[in-house]
């Protein structure tokens, strides 16, 4: 993998680990709140209250399993993908940055 495709990627994974975060910050705000007035930000879904009820078995905390799920479910064989990111120091930087609480 090229560096700058390598630096693409772990740029891509901290937007994902951000993404990761404020959607477990609003599924535990639903969750202790039992909230029903939180709605999509999205211009045409701001009316759209959100719905976590498919979740309820979940723990909310998408952010800690990402290392398992994120790229590699895309890529039909994804293992030479894994060897490469995984021989990246950053990547064990990154996966400890997944199970910190924010």
């Amino acid at each position: 993998m090229q560096c700058l495709l390598r630096n693409e990627t772990f740029a891509a994974l901290d937007t994902a680990l951000a993404h990761a975060r404020q959607f477990d910050s609003l599924w535990k705000r639903a969750r202790d709140t039992q909230a029903e007035s939180l709605f999509y930000t999205a211009p045409l879904l701001d009316t759209v209250p959100m719905d976590f009820s498919g979740y309820t078995a979940w723990d909310g905390n998408m952010a800690s399993t990402l290392p398992e799920t994120w790229p590699f479910w895309c890529f039909p064989n994804y293992r030479p993908v894994l060897d490469e990111m995984v021989k990246d120091p950053r990547w064990s930087q990154w996966v400890q940055k997944t199970r910190e609480e924010v």
